[in-house]
C-alpha cells in the first residue's frame, strides 16, 4: 500500500466482506477484500430490514438497484433510484433522487 494513508470514514463503511460496518479501515481489511467473497446479500439484507434507505446506484448498469428494487414492497420507506445511465444525459435521474429528498424533507 506504499504510501497511502487511510482515515477513518465520516459517514458508515459497510464491507461485503466481513458482512458489517468497518470501524478501522486498515490494509489487512483492504487486503481481506481483495482474497475473499463478496457477499453483498449479507450487508443487503440488514439495510433491508431497517426500512429507511435511499439506495443510489452509481454504476452504469443499474446492477445494485435491480438487486434492491424486487425486494422491497410498496409499503417500503427505502427507495433505490439508479443514477448514471448511457440512456440519460440530461440530469432526469438525478432530479429524481433531489425530487424524493425533497418529500423525504416534508414528512
Amino acid at each position: 500500500m506504499g504510501g497511502l494513508r487511510l482515515r477513518t470514514a465520516q459517514i458508515p463503511l459497510l464491507s461485503c466482506t466481513t458482512g458489517g460496518e468497518v470501524t478501522e479501515l486498515d490494509a489487512e481489511h483492504l487486503w481481506q477484500v481483495l482474497r475473499r467473497p463478496f457477499e453483498v446479500e449479507r450487508v443487503l439484507n440488514g439495510l433491508l430490514r431497517l426500512d429507511r434507505h435511499r439506495y443510489l446506484d452509481l454504476s452504469p448498469s443499474g446492477s445494485l438497484a435491480n438487486l434492491v428494487r424486487p425486494r422491497l414492497t410498496d409499503r417500503s420507506a427505502s427507495r433505490t433510484f439508479p443514477v448514471l445511465s448511457p440512456f440519460s444525459t440530461d440530469g432526469a435521474l438525478w432530479e429524481r433522487v433531489l425530487a424524493d429528498r425533497t418529500a423525504a424533507d416534508r414528512s
